[in-house]
């Protein structure tokens, strides 16, 4: 079921879930973890209006409107359908950053059936290389998110992971 055309409804429940657990602040189990996330992360929500004038005609500035508007769409979408939580958290300035930082860091991943958009603590933060054979997969007898890479790295080497050919086709 689509809550709205084009957007997965996993990914509407990873914001509202995500917010709440920002929310909770220190008492979340993600508290290490969310404030080790950037305050304003680079993203299209926080483009200024200049900037996105600047970028006119070019591929980027129509990606930066769509999802400018999907944002828009599910922000409408989260305050009717759960006013309450949406004014809890903090209104529209914290639902914005946690889009962003969803949106930019959640993959699907097969946990069972078909993939799943998930976020997993950790392997977000690994950067992309579009030449490695890194794989995150779920391994369901061991019960947990496992990342195989394509050769051994040397201690302190920055180990890198493909995000995927088609890397802006999901905001």
């Amino acid at each position: 079921m689509r809550l709205l055309q084009g957007v997965d409804p996993q990914h509407h429940l990873l914001h509202v879930l995500f917010v709440a657990s920002q929310h909770k602040n220190s008492s979340s189990s993600f508290h290490f973890y969310l404030h080790a996330l950037p305050e304003w992360p680079s993203h299209a929500l926080y483009y200024t209006e200049s900037q996105i004038a600047a970028m006119e005609g070019s591929r980027a500035h129509s990606h930066i409107l769509e999802v400018q508007s999907l944002f828009d769409a599910e922000a409408g979408f989260i305050s009717k359908v759960f006013p309450g939580l949406f004014e809890a958290i903090g209104g529209i300035e914290v639902l914005r950053w946690a889009f962003a930082i969803v949106s930019s860091r959640a993959f699907k991943i097969r946990l069972q059936g078909d993939p799943e958009r998930v976020m997993v603590p950790g392997i977000d933060m690994f950067n992309h290389m579009p030449i490695t054979k890194a794989a995150v997969f779920f391994n369901a007898t061991a019960d947990c998110v496992q990342l195989h890479t394509d050769r051994n790295w040397a201690v302190d080497d920055e180990v890198f992971i493909n995000y995927g050919l088609n890397l802006w086709s999901q905001p």
